[in-house]
């Protein structure tokens, strides 16, 4: 609910002037899954699918809004997980300046989504052009 209370708080303002920009950070979870985590999927989604409501219904009124959807990020929580050092996590992460340079020409494009990692844009496009194959290919991939 974090977004919604942010919204609230700001966004009368934003209209007041005709001019804003919200930032919404959901994850990458937010495109595809977390296998583990149902209520973390699920609030993912949730979370940009406000944001494409308020990017839909707010741009015409002068606020820009974009959906930050980061995948793996090599901070001391990614870190302390116990990965081994060859673990392709570990490899497809980035480093915390790397992210914010991407946000930051995100934010200068004025891009919605912004999506930081293949796992983001790979399940994207899979979903878009086969949501069964999409299916078929986490439970795959979860069940082996």
């Amino acid at each position: 609910m974090s977004h919604v209370y942010a919204v609230r708080e700001v966004l009368p303002a934003m209209l007041e002037r005709g001019d804003g920009y919200l930032i919404q950070t959901a994850s990458v979870v937010a495109l595809a899954m977390h296998p583990d985590k149902a209520a973390y999927t699920v609030t993912k989604h949730a979370a940009l699918a406000f944001s494409e409501w308020l990017a839909a219904m707010q741009r015409p009124k002068g606020i820009k809004v974009s959906c930050f959807c980061p995948g793996p990020m090599l901070t001391p929580m990614l870190l302390s997980e116990g990965f081994a050092p060859d673990h392709p996590i570990l490899h497809s992460a980035a480093t915390p300046e790397q992210v914010a340079d991407r946000l930051v020409g995100a934010i200068d494009a004025e891009r919605f989504l912004i999506v930081d990692s293949s796992v983001g844009t790979d399940s994207l496009s899979t979903k878009a052009a086969d949501y069964e194959q999409w299916i078929e290919g986490m439970s795959s991939a979860i069940n082996s």
